[in-house]
Protein backbone atom coordinates (compact mmCIF):
# COMPACT_ATOMS: atom_id res chain seq x y z
CA UNK A 1 0.00 0.00 0.00
CA UNK A 2 2.62 2.29 0.72
CA UNK A 3 4.33 1.89 -2.78
CA UNK A 4 1.01 2.94 -4.24
CA UNK A 5 0.66 5.66 -2.30
CA UNK A 6 3.99 6.65 -3.17
CA UNK A 7 3.25 6.34 -6.88
CA UNK A 8 0.43 7.94 -7.08
CA UNK A 9 1.73 11.02 -5.06
CA UNK A 10 5.59 10.97 -5.24
CA UNK A 11 5.49 14.62 -6.99
CA UNK A 12 4.53 15.72 -3.27
CA UNK A 13 6.35 13.40 -1.13
CA UNK A 14 9.60 14.92 0.12
CA UNK A 15 10.79 12.12 2.56
CA UNK A 16 9.77 8.98 3.58
CA UNK A 17 9.84 7.51 7.52
CA UNK A 18 10.23 4.04 7.06
CA UNK A 19 9.31 1.25 10.21
CA UNK A 20 11.65 -1.48 8.79
CA UNK A 21 9.09 -4.27 10.37
CA UNK A 22 6.12 -3.84 8.49
CA UNK A 23 3.50 -6.59 7.45
CA UNK A 24 3.80 -7.67 4.18
CA UNK A 25 6.79 -6.16 2.53
CA UNK A 26 10.26 -6.22 4.87
CA UNK A 27 10.76 -2.89 4.96
CA UNK A 28 14.61 -3.51 3.34
CA UNK A 29 11.99 -4.61 0.07
CA UNK A 30 10.16 -1.39 0.59
CA UNK A 31 13.22 1.08 1.18
CA UNK A 32 15.33 -0.67 -2.13
CA UNK A 33 11.38 -0.16 -4.24
CA UNK A 34 11.52 3.67 -3.11
CA UNK A 35 15.10 4.38 -3.99
CA UNK A 36 14.70 2.36 -7.26
CA UNK A 37 12.18 4.54 -8.28
CA UNK A 38 13.44 8.12 -6.45
CA UNK A 39 16.97 7.54 -6.37
CA UNK A 40 17.47 11.08 -4.08
CA UNK A 41 14.38 10.68 -2.35
CA UNK A 42 15.64 11.01 1.93
CA UNK A 43 14.41 7.96 3.77
CA UNK A 44 14.80 7.95 7.39
CA UNK A 45 14.48 4.22 8.71
CA UNK A 46 13.12 3.31 12.01
CA UNK A 47 13.40 0.37 14.21
CA UNK A 48 13.00 -0.82 17.55
CA UNK A 49 15.47 -3.48 16.65
CA UNK A 50 19.69 -3.17 16.06
CA UNK A 51 20.07 -2.34 12.06
CA UNK A 52 23.84 -2.19 10.98
CA UNK A 53 23.66 0.69 8.85
CA UNK A 54 26.76 -0.40 6.44
CA UNK A 55 25.03 -4.21 6.23
CA UNK A 56 22.19 -2.70 5.70
CA UNK A 57 23.55 -0.37 2.45
CA UNK A 58 25.06 -3.07 1.70
CA UNK A 59 22.02 -5.43 0.74
CA UNK A 60 20.00 -2.65 -0.90
CA UNK A 61 22.44 -1.03 -2.72
CA UNK A 62 21.52 2.62 -1.12
CA UNK A 63 22.64 4.14 2.42
CA UNK A 64 19.17 5.82 4.14
CA UNK A 65 19.40 9.11 4.79
CA UNK A 66 19.25 8.64 8.66
CA UNK A 67 17.78 5.73 11.26
CA UNK A 68 16.31 6.71 14.34
CA UNK A 69 15.87 3.84 17.22
CA UNK A 70 12.91 3.23 19.03
CA UNK A 71 11.52 4.73 21.48
CA UNK A 72 12.56 8.04 19.70
CA UNK A 73 11.02 11.78 21.21
CA UNK A 74 9.61 14.19 19.17
CA UNK A 75 12.41 16.59 19.23
CA UNK A 76 14.39 13.92 18.44
CA UNK A 77 12.58 12.95 15.40
CA UNK A 78 12.39 16.87 14.44
CA UNK A 79 15.60 17.04 14.28
CA UNK A 80 16.94 13.79 12.24
CA UNK A 81 13.75 15.02 9.41
CA UNK A 82 15.24 18.61 9.64
CA UNK A 83 19.57 17.42 8.66
CA UNK A 84 17.83 15.10 5.90
CA UNK A 85 16.01 17.35 4.34
CA UNK A 86 18.73 19.36 4.25
CA UNK A 87 20.87 16.82 1.98
CA UNK A 88 23.05 15.13 5.06
CA UNK A 89 23.58 11.67 4.84
CA UNK A 90 23.92 9.11 7.86
CA UNK A 91 27.32 9.06 8.97
CA UNK A 92 26.60 7.63 12.32
CA UNK A 93 25.05 4.06 13.03
CA UNK A 94 22.22 5.28 14.97
CA UNK A 95 20.24 8.02 16.04
CA UNK A 96 18.51 7.53 19.05
CA UNK A 97 15.69 9.42 21.55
Amino acid sequence: EALRVFEENSREIDLVLLDLSMPRLSGRETFTALKTTKEDLPILLCSGYPVNIDEFSAETGFRPHGLIQKPFDIRTLGNIVREAMEGRVLTETVVSG
